[in-house]
């Protein structure tokens, strides 16, 4: 199946990409795509229906449109939407743009073995390497506990390991008092759910609130927004898509609107976590630490008239410069030292010191 997928992949490709001022497919590439359809169909030496050979081709092209984005069919759909619900999954954020998928962060309390840009193989003895990323989410998520075999490459001397991991819940917002100079929260995961209670905390806090969103890349952005409205209220983030400039408008408690906020990012705070650092900044927050990832997009699951879905890439977010953040990661106003990756209170103390009022 994997030698029809690519070889459809192949010929659908100009079929798609055409060159600007061109038309978007011609009567020859249907031509070319129908021939080789039928050949295969015809002398491939293993039989092959139509429908397989189709939903090949289908992957590809919606593969080849740009990362994360994926085809579902109708028959899977009902099972991808049962994973989209599931709040239980393997403790990694990752992305995928064809072939392995790249961990953008692990969760917080994982060992350090696993680190930002090794390589996912397989799950449960499964490569992941034919998986969409859709697929892939679903192959993540299961039931709390369950123990998942995972095999990786590591980053830098492409040596394979294998780790169990233990299916588990997203890893809730930690919330710290720090004396009277103010106080600090942790939201490491988007999808965890955010307790009134603590967004009572927030409102209540007296001086600068440190917001640490270190290992936040939720791939959700409906949620990034939901969250954006909890912490700042109203607001509105740029959109940059094919039809032009769209506004994206969250609205919410705003449990820390008109606070004094410090943000603590790095290069672990992707797509929804950069979403939330703009909505930060936009609202008069202060950025310390190091760079982000450098991804937040904005995807949409279109439903076909056959009953299939395409998830699609439809903009990319733009920071304060107006520059899509697409390999553009966004910058600290102020670099922090982040090495050790701590979160106690002497960490965060030292955060509330960075108040740009006194720079």
């Amino acid at each position: 199946m994997r030698r029809i997928f690519w070889l459809a992949l192949l010929f659908i490709i100009p079929c798609v990409a055409a060159a600007p001022g061109e038309p978007a497919a011609t009567s020859e590439n249907w031509n070319l795509f129908k021939d080789v359809y039928s050949l295969i169909l015809d002398t491939y030496v293993e039989p092959k229906t139509p429908e397989q050979l189709l939903a090949g081709a289908l992957q590809g092209l919606a593969g080849a449109t740009g990362p994360e984005c994926g085809y579902i069919p109708g028959s899977k759909l009902e099972e991808a939407e049962a994973a989209e619900k599931n709040r239980c999954y393997l403790p990694l954020y990752i992305t995928k743009d064809g072939g392995f998928a790249s961990v953008i962060a692990p969760f917080l309390g994982e060992d350090g073995e696993i680190e930002q840009g090794d390589l996912l193989r397989f799950i449960n003895g499964k490569s992941v390497f034919d998986m969409n990323f859709p697929q892939l989410i679903s192959a993540m998520k299961g039931k709390e506990g369950e123990q998942v075999s995972c095999g990786f490459i590591k980053k830098d001397t492409f040596k394979p390991y294998e780790k169990k991991l233990a299916i588990r819940k997203p890893v809730p917002p930690v919330f710290h008092e720090l004396k009277e100079k103010g106080a600090a929260v942790e939201i490491p995961c988007l999808e965890a759910e955010i307790e009134k209670t603590l967004l009572d905390k927030i409102s209540g806090t007296r001086g600068r609130l440190v917001i640490d969103l270190r290992g936040c890349a939720s791939a959700d952005e409906e949620r990034a927004v939901a969250v954006a409205g909890m912490l700042f209220g109203k607001g509105t983030l740029k959109l940059s898509t094919k039809n032009g400039m769209r506004d994206i408008s969250y609205s919410g408690e705003g449990a820390a609107s008109g606070k004094k906020v410090t943000v603590v990012i790095d290069n672990t705070t992707a797509r929804g976590g950069e979403l939330l650092a703009l909505a930060a900044k936009s609202s008069g927050g202060y950025l310390i630490g190091g760079e982000t990832y450098g991804f937040c997009a904005m995807h949409e699951k279109v439903t076909l008239k056959n009953g299939d879905a395409l998830v699609i890439l439809t903009g990319y977010f733009l920071d304060g410069e107006g520059k899509e953040i697409k390999d553009n990661p966004l910058k600290p106003d102020k670099t922090f030292d982040i090495s050790d990756n701590s979160r106690k209170d002497d960490y965060y103390m030292k955060a509330l010191t960075k108040d740009p009022a006194k720079e």
